[in-house]
C-alpha cells in the first residue's frame, strides 16, 4: 500500500496552514505551545481514526522501528508496548548486524521522521530496501526524502513545531502507530496537575514510559539547555542515584504494564528521602497512557515557561546551528534531485 493521495492533500495543507491551531507569530513561546496543546486530543483522535484504515502493519510479525530525537523516543515507547517491536537508533542499525537479522526474521523496517529529512533514517530505509527487506515509513511530509524513497507508509495529519520545538505532533505520531497496529485510542489524563519540569533532577521511565521520559528530557534540553537528565529506573538505581542527594526530586513515569518490582523500588527510594513524583498510567492501556503522559509533559512545559519564560528555545542560540543542522538533515534541493526519480 502506498501513501494515500487524500493524505497528501490534507498533510500539505496542515504543514503550511496549521489547520485549527491558530498561532500569531507575535505570541510568546509559552502562549504558542499552550494554544497547540489545547488541540492535542482532537488531532490524536483524527489521526487514530485515519490510521486504523491502513492495514499495512496489521499482520507484520516483527517490526524494527528506527528514529532519531523525538522519533527515537517514539520507537522506545512502541518497543515497550509490543514485544515483537525492536527500537533502534539509526546509526546503531547501520553499524551492527541488525539489518541482516531483520531480513532473517522477515521484519518490516519502519522509518519514523516527522519532517522526513533525517539523513540516517533515510539511509537505514534505503539500505534495508536494497537488501530486499520490507520497509514502511511514518512522516508528516509527503515530499520528503523519506516519503519519496519509501513509497509505502502513513502520513501524519499534523507535523508542525512551535518555534522549532516538537509538541503535539509527538502524540499525533503515537496515535498513528496505535492505529496502524489496530488499536483504538481512548482519552486519558493522568491525575496530576502540571508541574515545573526544571525542579526535577531526572526523568525516569520503564517499559513504554521510557519514550515519555526521554521526550520530557529532550524538551528541557531544547528549550532551556538542561540536558542528560533521562534514565531508565534500573539504570537510575545502578548508577545515577549516587550523584543525587536525599531530597532530590525525581519524576517517574509509571509504565502501563508493571509488576510489584516497580512499586517496590519507588517505595524504597521514597523511604530513603528522595522526593519521588509518579505520573500515573492507565493499567493495561499502553497507548492511552503514553499519549496522556506526553500531553501532561507538554502541559508541564507550558507551566515551566510560565514560571521561567525564554525569548527563544536555547538550542537556537548555538552559533553553529545551521552547520550542525546540516549534519542531521537533508537540504530541500537534495530532496528533489536524489529521491524524486
Amino acid at each position: 500500500m502506498s501513501f494515500r493521495y487524500d493524505s497528501l492533500i490534507d498533510t500539505s495543507y496542515i504543514l503550511h496552514k496549521g489547520f485549527d491551531v491558530e498561532v500569531d507569530c507575535r505570541m510568546s513561546l509559552k502562549v504558542k505551545l499552550e494554544k497547540e496543546v489545547e488541540n492535542a486530543w482532537s488531532f490524536v483522535k483524527r489521526q487514530n481514526k485515519r490510521s486504523l484504515e491502513n492495514k499495512s502493519l496489521h499482520s507484520a510479525p516483527y517490526v524494527i522501528a528506527v528514529g532519531a530525537g523525538d522519533s527515537y523516543a517514539a520507537t522506545l515507547a512502541w518497543e515497550g508496548v509490543e514485544a515483537r517491536v525492536r527500537a533502534a537508533d539509526p546509526l546503531d542499525a547501520l553499524n551492527s548486524g541488525l539489518l541482516g537479522f531483520g531480513i532473517e526474521l522477515n521484519a518490516v523496517m519502519v522509518g519514523i521522521s516527522v519532517g522526513g529529512q533525517t539523513k540516517s533514517v533515510v539511509e537505514v530505509i534505503s539500505r534495508y530496501r536494497y537488501m530486499g527487506g520490507r520497509v514502511f515509513c511514518i512522516t508528516g511530509n509527503p515530499l520528503s526524502p523519506l516519503a519519496l524513497l519509501c513509497g509505502n507508509g502513513e502520513l501524519l495529519v499534523y507535523g508542525k513545531t512551535v518555534e522549532g520545538v516538537g509538541g503535539i505532533r509527538q502524540v499525533v505520531l503515537y496515535a498513528a502507530i496505535a492505529g496502524l497496529r489496530g488499536v483504538i485510542v481512548e482519552e486519558f489524563k493522568p491525575p496530576l496537575e502540571p508541574l515545573n519540569l526544571l525542579k526535577y533532577s531526572i526523568m525516569v521511565g520503564v517499559g513504554a514510559s521510557r519514550g515519555v521520559a526521554l521526550f520530557a528530557s529532550l524538551k528541557l534540553c531544547e528549550v532551556y539547555g538542561v540536558c542528560n537528565n533521562y534514565s531508565t529506573l534500573e539504570e537510575l538505581i545502578h548508577s545515577k542515584i549516587y550523584s543525587l542527594r536525599p531530597g532530590s526530586s525525581i519524576l517517574v513515569f509509571e509504565p502501563p504494564y508493571r509488576d510489584g518490582r516497580f512499586e517496590e523500588i519507588v517505595d524504597e527510594l521514597q523511604d530513603l528521602g528522595y522526593d519521588i513524583v509518579v505520573v500515573k498510567a492507565r493499567e493495561g492501556r499502553a497507548w492511552d497512557s503514553v499519549i496522556g503522559q506526553t500531553i501532561w509533559v507538554l502541559e508541564s512545559l507550558v507551566k515551566t515557561l510560565e514560571e521561567k519564560e525564554v525569548a527563544k528555545p536555547y538550542y537556537k542560540s548555538n552559533p553553529l546551528l545551521d552547520k550542525l543542522t546540516n549534519i542531521i538533515y537533508f537540504s530541500e534541493q537534495h530532496r528533489y534531485t536524489q529521491y524524486s526519480r
